[in-house]
């Protein structure tokens, strides 16, 4: 018979933010991978919000803490499994005293291109944790896009017409200055 220890926590964090559920296991199901249908959960907070900016490649990791045998992990934005846009790693260490020592697993997936695009806001990126035969482990987070397209064309516009302004000043003062000659 196998022995199986449930995962501590998990957490999802970017270049600037990390969401950490407490330390203390705890089993919810806040979606069913298998029939991918959102349950109910006994999690009284709403979500924290995460932002990237539309087509901007950015850092995300899902890790989990703990779990015996080493957790599987996924990621769904929404209902969409973006798992496979992942790299994943597992190590092990010991802590403790010789001949009481506890085994403790990081389980990860990260990406540094993570790019998801203004259809995804407000949804829910869910990092999920499982071990086998053991209940899953969710970390939820919501998704916040700020498009930044929209503004960058009308800096280059604005640049481009400061540029034409200043160049025809300038050749309007040349000519001015010359007598009409260049």
């Amino acid at each position: 018979m196998m022995c199986t220890v449930p995962v501590q926590r998990v957490i999802i964090s970017d270049d600037n933010f990390v969401s950490d559920q407490s330390s203390t296991p705890v089993s919810i199901h806040l979606f069913d991978a298998q029939s991918t249908t959102d349950l109910v959960s006994d999690q009284s907070s709403t979500p924290a919000s995460i932002h990237f900016v539309d087509g901007r490649p950015s850092t995300l990791r899902c890790v989990a803490f703990g779990g015996y045998p080493p957790p599987n992990v996924e990621l769904f934005v929404g209902r969409r499994d973006v798992t496979p846009d992942f790299q994943f790693s597992s190590n092990a260490s010991l802590s403790g005293r010789r001949g009481l020592r506890q085994i403790t697993y990081r389980s990860e997936r990260w990406t540094y291109s993570f790019m998801p695009d203004a259809n995804d806001d407000q949804e829910r990126l869910k990092c999920i944790a499982t071990v086998v035969a053991l209940k899953l482990y969710v970390e939820t987070v919501i998704l916040s896009i700020d498009c930044e397209f929209p503004t960058v064309v009308a800096l280059v516009r604005n640049m481009f017409l400061q540029l034409l302004v200043y160049v025809a000043i300038r050749w309007c003062s040349q000519k001015f200055l010359t007598g009409g000659r260049l």
